[in-house]
């Protein structure tokens, strides 16, 4: 990420279809954090995707892509409530 904005190193097309194999794989259980804990174990799972031609190709050239969610957080109000002589700090939405 750059100035709010994502950056892609390689082929966006390529790229996000191989985060949402990465995805795919966690969500059925392919693929668990503990199999990618290690950077054996990341190598050997991304020396897979590469095997099957999941990952793209290196491009060379970098492509920036607006953010399509606005980056500012909701407004969040504070307060102190006072009970049995402690003092809370509480965080309540908009």
């Amino acid at each position: 990420m750059k100035g709010g904005r994502f950056q892609f190193t390689h082929d966006e097309t390529k790229s996000l279809a191989a985060l949402a194999r990465i995805a795919k794989d966690m969500a059925e259980r392919d693929l668990v954090l503990g199999d990618i804990w290690d950077i054996d174990g990341k190598q050997s799972y991304l020396d897979q995707l590469e095997h099957e031609g999941v990952l793209p190709k290196e491009t060379g050239t970098a492509k920036t892509v607006e953010p399509a969610m606005p980056t500012e957080k909701p407004a969040v109000r504070r307060q102190n409530i006072w009970r049995r002589s402690r003092r809370k700090l509480a965080e309540c939405g908009p």
